[in-house]
């Protein structure tokens, strides 16, 4: 887990006023004192990012941002990296004092759920009208420890239904059945024992697929091409790209698994919008890459 790239992981951010009780939350999903607790206002200052695995989903990062609503210079700084934080996060976690609740969170534009904290100053028929009168929100009470597995819950079914592309790497592209071979350098920079990341998921959702995948390095590629009577797509590492496109036939479709990666994570069709104005490119243009 501690191993999964920050690109793979989604990232939830906690935001909502100071002394909320963000950070005791944040500690509470994380299971361990990382963020520091106090009365104090503005105790966090700078954002906070530490991961987990949030079972059974899998690997995640926890962003616990500084306290919204401080209206002096430095906490305007304060906010401002809060919101650029809120452009990149996955799902947003919007906690509030349940005796001082704001609606900020409907401004919004990234999926939040509403998390009402100590819920036990409350009486409890106020408890109850703020309830009903916010159903699909999460309440906290016991110092966050009632409803915290109801939260993680919640934030597993709202990541679930971000996957949507996010199911596979290649499963849209190929038929069951479809040939895959896949071209894995073992060098140096390799991680002793194992696979990458992406090479491990790859090989994985060719077997979702019912696919037929093969595994070899460069150096025996070109023995499995002449062994293999039918194939369908050759996805290679980066670093062997140009020997593996001088050994397969320009019939078989040839990618990369940084290529799938960008299509599975990032805006593909902008990508290749880019590819354009290469032609257009003279000695010394400067080139942004993102």
């Amino acid at each position: 887990m501690e191993k999964t790239p920050l690109a793979m992981r989604k990232q939830i951010a906690l935001v909502g006023d100071t002394n909320a009780g963000k950070s005791t939350l944040f500690n509470l999903l994380l299971g361990q004192e990382v963020s520091i607790v106090s009365d104090v206002h503005g105790t966090t200052t700078d954002p906070v990012s530490k991961s987990m695995e949030l079972i059974p989903y899998g690997p995640v990062t926890l962003v616990d941002t500084a306290g919204l609503g401080d209206d002096t210079e430095l906490g305007k700084q304060r906010m401002e990296k809060t919101v650029r934080i809120l452009d990149r996060v996955d799902l947003i976690l919007y906690v509030m004092d349940a005796s001082k609740p704001t609606a900020c969170a409907v401004y919004f534009s990234k999926p939040f759920i509403i998390v009402y904290h100590k819920c036990e100053l409350l009486p409890e028929g106020e408890l109850q009208w703020l309830k009903e009168a916010n159903p699909d929100s999460i309440f906290l009470s016991n110092y966050g420890q009632d409803g915290l597995e109801e939260l993680k819950q919640r934030i597993i079914k709202e990541l679930k239904k971000q996957e949507r592309n996010d199911e596979t790497w290649i499963g849209d592209l190929l038929p069951a059945e479809s040939t895959v071979v896949l071209v894995t350098p073992i060098d140096g920079a390799a991680p002793k024992g194992r696979m990458i990341l992406p090479q491990v998921q790859i090989l994985r959702d060719c077997l979702d697929h019912d696919m037929k995948a093969f595994v070899t390095k460069e150096n025996t590629l070109q023995d499995a091409l002449n062994e293999l009577e039918k194939v369908d797509l050759v996805i290679t590492d980066s670093q062997v790209f140009g020997m593996v496109n001088e050994m397969v036939p320009k019939d078989i479709p040839l990618t990369s698994f940084s290529m799938l990666l960008a299509r599975k994570k990032g805006d593909f069709q902008q990508y290749m919008e880019s590819t354009k104005y290469f032609p257009k490119l003279k000695d010394g243009d400067k080139i942004l890459v993102m």
